[in-house]
């Protein structure tokens, strides 16, 4: 969406703080200040949204108290994610955010932005508070994620799209037309009542998305499941851990139930053959742990089904 005309430059860590604070208001950074990092600051206003652009390699951006109370903004801000992937801390939630998705950030309140990856692009849109109470009451809460796969948030995601072009007069009534949308997907959620999920949430649907993918492959494991989601075993065992599971029991699982599904599917009954070939199909390379499990998991031995 941003391309050319929002690319990385090269700041100090100084600089980079000094222009992130003109531009969107009092935070803190990590590192050095003397260090060289890769960012791109800037902001501009379209019909009556104020729109903020901040790309950077750091790996901490922080609004803490004593930001808040140096600058005491009364607003709320659309957080687009629209490069790279961050943890955001706010609100006494934790989100893991991908490239397209978006969340709702209370300036009132402190929060802390993780960065995964070399680079990470995001577009604020910065709402006043009572604008915001007069549109949508006590709904507007800080912490609420709008998913990119959530068809209104691509509707948003859209608008914004237009709000970064260049021709002033391509949507008169871009702010209105963005605000009637969010008030849409607000009806929706309270029709719903989506709670935002937890890092270790998202992490175990990107992960038991990932094993539905790939379970067939015999050289699939939890350490090729780590790789795929860009986690280390230990962070993706931590996530599985108050489930009760571990990566590998899910995988296992995700094997087991696939075997019982196509022994069910056998016309004819099912022979040690067709039992080694549905083991073997479904990821299993040793036919004497496929036994083992599927008795355990089922009480029954596979020839049985």
């Amino acid at each position: 969406m941003t391309g050319k005309k929002f690319a990385p430059q090269t700041f100090s860590s100084d600089e980079f703080l000094e222009s992130l604070n003109a531009q969107c208001g009092s935070y803190d950074i990590t590192g050095d200040g003397s260090a060289s990092i890769q960012g791109h600051l800037s902001s501009f206003r379209r019909d009556n949204l104020d729109i903020a652009v901040v790309g950077t390699s750091l790996d901490t951006i922080i609004r803490a108290t004593p930001n808040i109370k140096q600058d005491p903004a009364d607003h709320f801000f659309f957080l687009l994610q629209e490069q790279g992937e961050s943890v955001i801390m706010h609100n006494g939630t934790e989100q893991l955010i991908s490239s397209g998705d978006m969340v709702i950030i209370d300036a009132t309140k402190a929060s802390e932005f993780r960065y995964k990856d070399d680079y990470s692009l995001q577009l604020s849109i910065q709402v006043n508070r009572d604008e915001v109470a007069h549109r949508y009451g006590k709904r507007m809460t800080g912490g609420l994620v709008i998913d990119k796969s959530d068809a209104l948030g691509q509707a948003m995601r859209l608008l914004l799209q237009q709000a970064l072009n260049d021709d002033l007069n391509a949507n008169p009534c871009l702010g209105d037309s963005f605000y009637n949308v969010f008030g849409a997907l607000l009806v929706e959620r309270d029709k719903t009542s989506a709670q935002p999920m937890s890092v270790n949430e998202v992490v175990v649907n990107q992960a038991l998305n990932t094993i539905a993918s790939h379970f067939k492959d015999p050289q699939f494991n939890t350490q090729r499941l780590s790789e795929l989601l860009n986690l280390s075993t230990r962070q993706l065992q931590r996530a599985f851990k108050q489930r009760g599971e571990t990566p590998h029991s899910c995988i296992q699982k995700a094997r087991l139930q696939a075997a019982f599904r196509a022994l069910k599917a056998e016309q004819n009954g099912a022979t040690n053959a067709s039992v080694s070939r549905i083991a073997y199909d479904n990821g299993f390379n040793d036919l004497s742990t496929f036994y083992r499990l599927f008795k355990k998991h089922y009480s029954s031995a596979p020839g049985e089904i």
